[in-house]
């Protein structure tokens, strides 16, 4: 899986791209998104346009 990160006024959206599956993903967008929480920010949009595929893991 693919994160890419950008910023439309306050508002952080990450841009997914691939499967996100347990051991597939899964923990790199929770550390992603704490990283975030963790520098302020209170606005976080999940783009999953690019997401085809995503299990119980990649939801929790």
């Amino acid at each position: 899986m693919e994160i890419e990160e950008r910023k439309v006024g306050d508002v952080v959206v990450l841009d997914l791209r691939g499967k996100i599956t347990l051991g597939e993903g899964d923990e790199l967008l929770k550390d992603k998104v704490n990283s975030i929480v963790n520098q302020g920010h209170k606005k976080i949009v999940l783009n999953l346009a690019g997401v085809p595929y995503i299990d119980s893991a990649g939801l929790g």
